[in-house]
């Protein structure tokens, strides 16, 4: 039976997709930025969701004739409307999502009790359905937040109902996405240790809308990237000739060299001044200093930080349960273990590092 469910996915396939596109890589790596955009900010709602952390990364992108659509079953989907888009073909704005039932149930059972249970049978129930809603839908609003900022205009998606899909070519068709259809393939993984799969079909119409969209968008801002690289290597260019010529200007006249004299002070004087500055201290004993703790540091490329999302983790130079520093007016003053005191944080010194500097 199963021999027979493949041979029947490969002729579907081949009739639905007998002349064969390919994207090419500029476009693939156009519709990954844009998937990945998008799936970074379902992740982080997927993390707040289920209370783990949860990674999206768009491992694949190809036809549908080129994947083995019988691993990715028993399945169901959602269909994916995307509003208030300007689009003449039917269903442009449509995306299928599509995943195992097994992989469902794993998430359904994470969000009502926060735990992955082993599956022994992969029937998917009503509730199961319905936790699939309730897991994708603030998933697809959070990724339509984000490409409202990537697009510049917005972008609203619209959800269906889950249901079963009991084979994807055969439901491909019935979606009448036309014969040409991309198919994004997904991982992803909670908490580090469950890993998912799920399937993004996507008309080429529709594709090829994404992508131009982005590149015009990438169009228009080069210019203005240019002019502001531009602008940065002309200001440092003239802080260089500005710099040189004051170094070579030359100094009129002779320069007058003269010994260096100490003054001398007798212990009347020094006994005076003593006492000054004791009186001057005491003024400015009650001027107040800012205290920084800092649990720690890191050091990271620019296009790391550029490249940071909500969700992502920082890791720092310290482990869990090293003491923190405690600086006071920018220099080091102390360490201490941090502490709750009426749900406000808190610092108690274990050990005073240097107080001379404080004032320096």
């Amino acid at each position: 039976m199963v021999n027979g469910m493949i041979e029947r996915d490969t002729e579907m396939n081949e009739e639905l997709q007998k002349d064969i596109f390919r994207l090419s890589s500029i476009e693939q790596d156009t519709l990954q930025e844009i998937l990945n955009t998008a799936m970074e900010a379902a992740a982080t709602e997927l993390t707040s969701l289920l209370g783990k952390h949860s990674f999206i990364k768009v491992e694949s992108i190809v036809t549908l004739a080129e994947i083995e659509t019988s691993s990715y079953q028993p399945a169901a989907g959602i269909r994916l409307e995307f509003s208030d888009r300007n689009v003449e073909q039917d269903n442009a704005g449509e995306v299928y999502f599509i995943m195992k039932n097994i992989d469902i149930k794993s998430m359904v059972n994470i969000l009502l009790s926060g735990e992955a249970e082993e599956n022994k049978d992969n029937e998917l129930e009503k509730i199961h359905f319905s936790g699939l809603v309730e897991v994708v839908n603030p998933m697809t609003q959070a990724a339509a937040k984000a490409l409202t900022e990537y697009f510049h205009k917005p972008v609203e998606v619209i959800l269906g109902e889950a249901e079963a899909v009991d084979g994807i070519p055969e439901k491909a068709e019935a979606l009448r996405f036309g014969e040409n259809i991309t198919v994004a393939a997904l991982k992803l993984v909670i908490d580090n240790t469950i890993h998912m799969e799920f399937l993004m079909l996507i008309p080429l119409d529709f594709t090829k809308e994404l992508v131009e969209s982005a590149l015009s968008i990438q169009e228009e801002t080069e210019p203005e990237r240019k002019e502001a690289q531009d602008g940065q290597q002309m200001q440092s260019k003239e802080a260089e000739v500005t710099a040189q010529e004051e170094y070579e200007t030359p100094i009129n006249g002779q320069v007058s060299v003269k010994p260096f004299t100490y003054q001398n002070f007798d212990e009347d004087d020094s006994n005076f001044q003593a006492n000054n500055n004791q009186g001057n201290f005491n003024l400015i004993l009650g001027v107040p200093l800012e205290i920084t703790v800092e649990i720690g540091r890191t050091k990271k490329l620019i296009k790391d930080i550029l490249d940071l999302r909500p969700g992502n983790i920082v890791e720092l130079d310290k482990q869990a349960g090293d003491p923190v520093d405690i600086i006071v007016n920018g220099q080091l003053f102390a360490k201490g273990d941090v502490v709750v005191i009426d749900d406000n944080f808190g610092v108690r010194i274990t050990e005073i590092v240097s107080n001379n500097n404080i004032l320096s």
